[in-house]
């Protein structure tokens, strides 16, 4: 078998790649405070780089370093960690898909590797039932991939990522996406758009 078109592979390429994953990731995960309160953002693996603000609300003490959990833990978004519930509305919102706290561990206030797995798996989940669905592709899929499809990828990403992360993305994290499509013919099976598409999403 092919090692780039194992599935192995493409789950390593999913990981904290894709557009609603790493929004969601850096709303969803913290590695301080109760969930939904005040707290540090995400600790977690794969979030990449990017996230919505350092604001004040940190939950660090005075005297601490205000971009760090703890010692040891990368910095962080800084956002309130969403409960599975809020997690569910979020996704309906932006993709119309439902029932997707059934696929996270339980809420807890820390983020283990069981959390994080749940995470993943929801998100890959959630982009092959999207693209699977022309009714939910359309939420996500807003334009018409002529040519190359190239010039629709870049639409989406600006768009949908304005959407997820809720202010427009950084060059740096356009770039990422963008190398997503770039790289469709050896990342997934047949190169197609909407492999390419499925993948950028998840």
């Amino acid at each position: 078998m092919d090692t780039l078109h194992a599935p192995g592979h493409l789950d390593f390429v999913r990981r904290g790649l894709g557009l609603a994953a790493s929004a969601l990731a850096l709303l969803a995960l913290a590695c301080t405070a109760k969930i939904g309160g005040p707290g540090s953002g995400s600790g977690a693996p794969g979030t990449g780089p990017g996230g919505p603000g350092t604001g004040p609300n940190s939950g660090a003490g005075p005297g601490t370093d205000p971009t760090v959990c703890a010692p040891g833990i990368p910095q962080t978004s800084q956002l309130p960690r969403l409960t599975n519930a809020q997690y569910q509305s979020t996704v309906f919102d932006l993709l119309g898909v439902d029932g997707t706290a059934s696929m996270l561990a339980p809420d807890t206030e820390s983020v283990d590797q069981r959390a994080w797995d749940g995470y993943t798996t929801a998100a890959a989940t959630i982009a092959a039932q999207v693209l699977a669905d022309s009714t939910l592709q359309g939420r996500f899929v807003t334009c018409a991939p002529d040519g190359d499809g190239s010039a629709c990828a870049a639409q989406i990403i600006q768009s949908f990522g304005q959407r997820a992360f809720r202010r427009p993305l950084t060059e740096l994290e356009t770039a990422r996406f963008t190398k997503i499509y770039t790289d469709r013919a050896t990342i997934t099976p047949s190169g197609s758009f909407e492999e390419a598409a499925e993948l950028m999403l998840s």
